[in-house]
């Protein structure tokens, strides 16, 4: 799986079957005038990041990143973000996290992290 598969939401593990609730209903970027932010942190530092409009882009993005990182254990996330207009240079107002991801180190699996 890629970065820019187009099956890569069908290819994406089950994130219903934990047991901590479902993030927040997505909805366009038009309407919170915002956009996702996704990232991964692994074992040694950050690892790849993006922002998009698509919050189901953003899903398959970090899970295909989750996936493909290195051996061990990986974490990542997808949080609200918006643009600072008055900030000096470009930069992003955080907003909250709406889903975080783990890779199990032993198992492979993408699994939720409940909060």
């Amino acid at each position: 799986m890629t970065r820019d598969d187009e099956k890569a939401l069908v290819t994406a593990p089950d994130l219903t079957t934990t047991h901590c609730p479902l993030p927040p209903l997505w909805r366009a970027a038009s309407e919170n005038d915002g956009f996702y932010l996704w990232d991964i942190h692994a074992g040694q530092g950050d690892g790849p990041c993006g922002v998009t409009d698509q919050p189901h882009l953003a899903t398959a993005r970090l899970v295909s990143a989750l996936t493909e990182a290195a051996a061990g254990d990986a974490e990542g996330l997808i949080r609200q973000v918006r643009l600072d207009r008055l900030a000096g240079e470009p930069s992003y107002i955080k907003g909250q996290v709406l889903i975080r991801l783990r890779r199990d180190p032993h198992t492979g699996e993408i699994v939720r992290v409940c909060d």
